[in-house]
């Protein structure tokens, strides 16, 4: 069923405080379905600090389990939430009401170049979405005011939930919840631009949302939509433990033995130099950490509570300060962790880190040619994350690292370089790498900065994405692009990218991995 946008007056109400109001808080798919969202559950916590009555519903794990009874495969679910704009274009039509002949092309011209899900799964997945978002409508009419965690995944959705409402809140005659959007917009301009083109949203927060939940539930219940500069001055004082969301979810068959609970011990990359990268730009945010002996206690409250023992961590690149909380503990872990880290982590705390248990690092390599590392200003070197792929083999650690190439600023030089150290590494025994990508132009990053005297243009051939947000460059991170002037656009850049992709299957298939490059 396609529902057609309803437009309610916003109109002021009642100003009142907020012990009053009444407030949910959602992460929707397509997040991971078996992790906790730790920013959903921090933001529920800080409502609550003012007075709210607030509560979290993790959709994005109830949603899979919903999915799955009602006929979407199991290998679909996994693409929908691992590929970028999949599960937006099996849902467009939920937004816009054209699956007509131009949807049909541009879909199939898109399909050239993202890897979508078949036909048949976007069509059992628009109608399970559908229903799905009619009971959690009906779930959520009775809040003042809706928050939304919104993730690249997770934007439309948080769209059409928006619309829901306002639907549903028209058929019953009553006010409808407010909404606040808030999570990754790339950049300002994309937060006001959807804020501009949506009317179900009342508040954009773009940024870290910790120190202004109160002013952006002010302005909704006064009726002023605008948009919200966050900021988390306060980020040491604002932990939120998860023993309530843990206990809940190990009551759940499909989900106790899956359950992966998000640790975020830092916020911002603390080396904030990668030339590709946007990670701090793009959500306002500035390195700052909480005390490593308080996430580590958690992890063991948990264990002992719960059976606890799978974690991850959010952080862009794991502090190497944790491994000095680590020192002296007499916890006896036997965790599975997955975290990621840079090669300045070093070999010795990669070795206290190891005491957690079974543990997996994602290292930041990117390339095994150093002319080639050196044009992304990573300021490291080969031999510091080829030592750390050994030092972590050395320790039973399992690494997962991938190659990078369509470097706007590498040549063919530095691409026959990669390719022959590739071949000298592989032949050395090196721990195989498990994907192969391909640079990215990210607002906010030091390439994007550059990217007018690199001849680099954005470009949106797939206007069906028009409703969803504007067709500017500043977009790209949230909706189908193509940029104009970056390597892939050559045939001997293609032929490469060929041959080396050959070269990192065969890689994996000597080292008995399951011979794919995901992105």
């Amino acid at each position: 069923m396609v529902h057609s946008p309803v437009s309610l007056p916003l109109g002021p109400v009642r100003r009142r405080s907020l012990p009053q109001t009444t407030v949910a808080v959602v992460s929707l798919p397509f997040f991971t379905p078996f992790a906790t969202c730790y920013p959903a559950v921090l933001i529920t916590k800080g409502l609550g600090a003012l007075g709210c009555e607030a509560r979290f519903l993790p959709a994005h794990m109830e949603f899979y389990a919903f999915a799955r009874s009602r006929g979407v495969s199991e290998r679909a679910y996994k693409h929908f939430t691992n590929r970028h704009f999949t599960a937006d274009v099996a849902l467009l039509p939920l937004w816009t009401g054209d699956a007509g002949p131009r949807h049909a092309r541009e879909r199939a011209d898109l399909g050239r170049v993202e890897m979508l899900a078949g036909e048949d799964d976007e069509a059992v997945l628009r109608r399970v979405f559908d229903a799905y978002l009619d009971r959690l409508a009906e779930r959520l009419l009775d809040r003042e005011v809706v928050c939304l965690t919104s993730t690249h995944f997770q934007f439309l959705p948080s769209l059409l939930l928006a619309r829901r409402l306002g639907e549903l809140a028209g058929q019953r005659g009553t006010r409808r919840p407010r909404i606040v959007l808030g999570g990754y917009f790339g950049s300002p301009r994309v937060a006001r631009a959807a804020l501009a083109l949506h009317p179900e949203l009342d508040v954009v927060v773009y940024g870290e949302a910790e120190d202004v939940l109160a002013e952006s539930v002010e302005h909704c219940l006064s009726g002023q939509r605008r948009v919200v500069f966050g900021r988390a001055r306060g980020y040491k004082d604002a932990y939120a433990g998860q023993s309530g969301l843990v206990g809940a979810s190990v009551r759940r068959p499909w989900l106790r033995e899956r359950l992966v609970v998000s640790m975020e011990l830092s916020r911002g990359c603390y080396w904030d130099r990668c030339d590709f990268c946007n990670f701090n730009d793009s959500y306002d945010a500035r390195f700052k950490m909480h005390d490593p002996a308080r996430v580590l206690d958690e992890m063991a409250e948990l264990a002992t509570a719960y059976g606890q023992r799978r974690f991850q961590f959010l952080d862009t690149a794991l502090p190497p300060r944790l491994t000095n909380a680590l020192e002296g503990r007499r916890d006896r872990f036997g965790y599975r962790v997955f975290c990621e880290i840079r090669p300045d982590f070093g070999a010795d705390r990669l070795r206290a880190l190891a005491a957690l248990g079974e543990v997996t690092v994602q290292l930041g390599i990117e390339t095994l040619y150093e002319e080639h590392l050196a044009l992304m200003d990573k300021r490291q070197s080969v031999d510091e994350g080829v030592g750390m792929l050994y030092a972590a083999r050395a320790l039973g650690m399992r690494s997962v690292w991938g190659v990078m190439i369509g470097h706007p600023k590498e040549t063919a030089a530095h691409r026959a370089g990669l390719l022959a150290e590739v071949r000298a590494h592989r032949r050395a025994g090196l721990p195989a790498p498990k994907y192969l990508t391909e640079c990215e132009l990210r607002p906010g990053s030091g390439l994007w900065d550059e990217r007018k005297e690199l001849g680099l243009t954005v470009e949106f051939p797939w206007r069906m994405f028009d409703a969803v947000l504007p067709p500017e460059e500043h977009s790209c991170a949230l909706i189908p692009s193509r940029v104009r002037g970056m390597p892939c656009e050559r045939e001997d850049y293609r032929a490469f990218h060929r041959d080396i992709g050959r070269e990192l299957l065969a890689w994996q298939a000597e080292q008995g991995m399951e011979a794919r490059l995901d992105a």
